[in-house]
């Protein structure tokens, strides 16, 4: 009986984790698109093209703040090896020390890459200002590890609804591009600040938490792995603005970013399930490894039918959308949009590998996927933009990612088993069955 009502609250734990994860997804996506709508409208091509190249480059190095630790953080904290104490003060001092490494080498690509450019210059030290604050995504961690991810989700959407205003209001006053990203990153710090204040409330005990030296080295030597495939995942998914700015201009820059947009919106779907259910799926490979195959094999389906949704839909849309949402000069997106759109369920994909290798422990096999998606990517988007511009490099990112996250499995030894779990899941005439089987 203990057992059922286990089984049953954890089921539920689950459920209440995943509505409030997707109400975060579904309500930062809302606000992202309003916010994306009446920036591009509002500063046009050219202006929203270096806006989006700043953020892409603050990506890169925010990775390397992060140094990949998240979800190596999530499993101690799940498995309670060490004491949570240990974890998060070892965690914090990680992410402290890397985050002055990333400012360091921010400042050194920013004066070597574009001394010619001293406002871009100062756009990207201000705002990359922000790689400081990283540590505190330890505090989300820890309510992840917990399945109580609500508590960040209410106070990240408090502070994004009072940004929201804001922005709305520096569009109405016709306020200059410097304003919006120095806002931009005043929006990160106050949540941060938010989250730290509330944590500290909430487990104030838990600040006082303990240094380990040596479980901050085993966390690097674990992270180390997942970090250089992080850098390499962005670079095969962001080099690709950097690179139309460097070979063309801002403004196709931002004819290819208002596409990506609106694929890119679509991710926050397979995220907030498989981030949920990832606890219970470590704790099946431990326990029962064909459950835990029939459940890999229930995301694939899941995320299959989601992909077929949204094609039909944009499909249906596509054509029109474009000139809707950010009107005539960004008319050019149409074709880039039509491409990136299949890259969707490659992406799917690519999530349900990475968390199959963080579950089985091949950390170097998610380092050797990225590197070869990152060269794909990059050696065709030096010959594709060049001939086709956003177009040329629409169409890199999607052979890249086909060849990244499925063929790729094929040639592995270690995920050739997940290759071919994908290839049955092709089959919608076995979703059904999938599907039923993954939720016993």
């Amino acid at each position: 009986m203990k057992i059922t009502l286990n089984k049953k609250n954890n089921f539920y734990t689950i459920i209440s984790n995943i509505t409030w994860l997707g109400f975060d997804s579904i309500f930062k996506g809302i606000i992202g698109i309003i916010i994306t709508i009446y920036l591009a409208r509002y500063l046009g091509p050219s202006d929203y093209g270096i806006l989006t190249f700043v953020i892409s480059l603050l990506a890169f190095f925010t990775a390397l703040a992060d140094f990949g630790i998240k979800d190596n953080i999530v499993k101690l904290l799940v498995n309670q090896t060490y004491t949570e104490k240990q974890i998060i003060g070892s965690a914090f001092s990680i992410n402290i020390l890397f985050g002055f490494i990333a400012y360091f080498c921010l400042i050194f690509y920013s004066f070597l890459f574009h001394n010619n450019d001293e406002k871009l210059i100062q756009f990207i030290l201000i705002f990359g200002l922000i790689v400081f604050l990283r540590f505190t995504e330890v505090i989300a961690y820890w309510y992840e590890a917990k399945v109580k991810s609500k508590y960040v989700i209410i106070i990240k959407n408090f502070v994004l609804i009072c940004f929201l205003i804001i922005k709305l209001l520096m569009i109405y006053f016709q306020l200059s591009l410097d304003i919006f990203i120095y806002v931009q990153g005043l929006e990160l710090l106050i949540f941060s600040l938010l989250l730290i204040l509330f944590f500290s409330k909430q487990n104030s005990d838990l600040l006082n938490f303990n240094y380990s030296l040596s479980l901050s080295k085993k966390i690097i030597r674990m992270s180390f792995p997942l970090f250089l495939s992080v850098i390499l995942v962005i670079l095969s998914t962001r080099i690709d603005q950097v690179m139309i700015v460097n070979i063309l201009d801002y403004k196709e820059n931002g004819i290819y970013t208002a596409a990506l947009k609106l694929v890119e919106v679509w991710n926050f779907l397979p995220g907030i399930l498989i981030i949920s259910v990832f606890p219970t799926l470590l704790r099946n490979i431990e326990n029962d490894n064909l459950k835990f195959v029939r459940r890999i094999r229930g995301l694939i389906v899941t995320f299959s039918v989601m992909f077929v949704l949204i094609l039909v839909l944009m499909i249906v849309l596509g054509k029109d959308l474009i000139g809707f949402i950010y009107g005539n000069e960004y008319i050019s997106s149409e074709a880039v949009l039509s491409i990136l759109i299949f890259n969707l369920i490659f992406s799917f994909h690519g999530l349900v590998t990475y968390y199959w290798l963080i579950a089985k422990r091949y950390n170097s096999q998610i380092l050797l996927r990225s590197f070869f998606t990152a060269a794909i990517n990059i050696i065709l988007n030096i010959i594709l933009i060049p001939l086709y511009g956003a177009l040329g490099a629409a169409i890199g990112l999607l052979i890249s990612m086909f060849f990244g996250n499925f063929i790729f499995d094929l040639f592995s030894i270690k995920s050739r088993e997940l290759f071919f779990i994908k290839l049955n899941c092709l089959n919608p005439f076995k979703w059904k069955e999938y599907f039923l089987e993954s939720i016993k």
